[in-house]
């Protein structure tokens, strides 16, 4: 199970493009190419040993070379004592005499170790902004991002497949800890040098062509470094549709732009998919969400086919199968106005500060200032979805969209 989880390093564009340099060509120069792409490959993996190994040169000797454990875990009994993010990531924290003594690759793998970090990630639709809000509220998080050689760890990290080799009990924890590596990568390539981007992709290039050639099933749920870049940069278009798995072999996952109207008639865009997560991958999910956030309730399954947004001011059905962007629209032409927090209630759209979350309020769990600062989402209990996450009802400061920058509005249908 774990190599088929190894090998998802991919999407159709390159795909295809690997797929063209190994069909209808003659041996000989198949031989060729071969010979030529495992010389390649072994200068990249050359050039990303020598930048981490010049990176932990430059580093002090007296250096804290342990992993850092997390005081309190998921699933215990103080874990599902806290009733808000905020509370999950105060009790973990690093304390700064460990910060500071910790390897960047004893920190890398502390981080990734995190009891958040997937659902933060995964369940931001923009994971950049993820991985942001992440530093925002975790220490370790924003010490990491500030340290020098953080890329080239990473690449080398993502080289030796160290994701496999670290205390993973199963193969669903494997996959979401591959998730998430693959984020990272794809965030900390726009900060690594022409040389290590370019050892980076051969590398990833070449798992992609291995589970071609050994037939390996591609999984939907681990977004390939490739999908990562193409979402972060407008300039590495490496995609244009999914890869999935069916009964076949590989088969594209076609994306589909189409609109909605507001109840004003304006036009909103809007994505359809054809195809969505295998129950196996939902189930990996679910469990981790819900294992993360105990005092949430789970209403509905993961999927792909509807997005928070398109929930809370399109359709609130969880056969839903429109993905939404943005309601901006809903908001500018007249179909809600806004109110403040003193009214808002039940019925009421609750809007996070850069258009990152949508929900739908239930009630009031409080008077303004009873529980929480006038601007706390706290007083609220709101149905949302979370990304591509499950349906979830909740504190409006239990998710993974929990900022301590945060800020909201409220809005009601005219």
């Amino acid at each position: 199970m774990k190599k088929k989880y190894e090998r998802v390093l991919a999407v159709l564009l390159v795909a295809v493009f690997v797929l063209g340099l190994c069909s209808n060509v003659r041996v000989r120069a198949e031989e060729k190419d071969n010979q030529r792409t495992q010389m390649d490959l072994m200068k990249a993996e050359e050039i990303i040993e020598d930048n981490v190994f010049r990176g932990r040169e430059k580093q002090c000797k007296m250096v804290n070379e342990t992993l850092y454990e997390y005081p309190i875990k998921p699933n215990t009994n103080e874990w599902k004592s806290f009733k808000t993010t905020g509370e999950m990531y105060e009790a973990t924290q690093i304390p700064e005499e460990i910060l500071d003594e910790m390897s960047t690759e004893v920190l890398l793998k502390s981080v990734m170790n995190h009891p958040l970090i997937f659902s933060v990630l995964f369940c931001h639709e923009n994971h950049q902004k993820g991985i942001e809000v992440f530093a925002n509220n975790f220490n370790g998080m924003s010490e990491l991002l500030e340290r020098s050689d953080f890329e080239a760890e990473l690449a080398y990290l993502y080289k030796e497949g160290a994701v496999a080799a670290q205390s993973v009990s199963n193969d669903e924890e494997f996959f979401l800890k591959s998730y998430v590596e693959n984020i990272l990568l794809s965030y900390a390539y726009d900060n690594m040098d022409m040389e290590l981007k370019e050892a980076v992709t051969i590398v990833a290039m070449d798992r992609l062509e291995k589970s071609i050639k050994n037939q390996i099933e591609y999984n939907t749920l681990c977004d390939t470094f490739f999908l990562e870049r193409s979402q972060m940069s407008e300039t590495d278009n490496f995609f244009e549709v999914y890869t999935s798995k069916n009964d076949d072999g590989l088969t594209n996952t076609r994306i589909t732009t189409t609109t909605v109207l507001t109840p004003k008639g304006s036009k909103v865009s809007v994505f359809t998919y054809d195809s969505d997560f295998t129950k196996a991958e939902k189930d990996a999910i679910n469990a981790e969400i819900r294992a993360k956030y105990p005092n949430a309730s789970y209403v509905s399954t993961s999927t792909k086919m509807y997005n928070c947004h398109s929930y809370a001011w399109y359709s609130s059905s969880i056969n839903n199968t429109y993905w939404m962007n943005s309601p901006s629209k809903y908001m500018s032409d007249g179909s809600y106005s806004e109110v403040s927090i003193q009214d808002a209630g039940s019925g009421h759209k609750l809007y996070w500060s850069g258009g990152e979350h949508s929900g739908n309020i239930l009630r009031r769990q409080g008077s303004v200032g009873s529980i929480g600062p006038i601007n706390s989402v706290s007083i609220f209990l709101v149905t949302s979805k979370w990304g591509s996450g499950p349906l979830m009802t909740h504190s409006g400061d239990c998710s993974p969209y929990y900022n301590k920058f945060e800020s909201f509005t409220s809005w009601k249908l005219n």
